[in-house]
């Protein structure tokens, strides 16, 4: 017996959490593939002397970033992001990253593949 009959538009990488709870629920789903556009970017950030771990600990709070790493060379630390869109990412690096305590300066570098 079905518990609910639903309608829902999803990415794909959620698509297959949804079947499992479906199954596992005995819920009927019909799925309508939305493709969204997505900037990816990297972020390479300059950091005042003995910040690095706290702004590291700062961007892993944030949804936006999906990976930090600190590293050698010219910057500090490097933080992959994902937004809507080129108007999302200006506004994330001026509210969100030039926001936080201990950074200096950033670069940007947009994910062309």
């Amino acid at each position: 017996m079905l518990a609910g009959i639903y309608e829902l538009t999803l990415l794909s990488e959620t698509r297959n959490d949804c079947l499992r709870y479906a199954m596992h629920s005995a819920i009927l789903l019909f799925f309508k593939e939305e493709t969204l556009h997505v900037v990816r970017a990297y972020i390479h950030i300059r950091v005042e002397p003995g910040k690095v771990p706290d702004v590291v600990k700062q961007l892993k709070a944030i949804p936006e970033v999906k990976e930090v790493h600190s590293v050698t060379g010219p910057y500090d630390v490097i933080a992959k992001v994902e937004v809507a869109d080129t108007k999302a990412l200006t506004d994330f690096l001026i509210a969100r990253i030039h926001k936080i305590s201990g950074i200096r300066d950033t670069m940007t570098s947009i994910i062309l593949d």
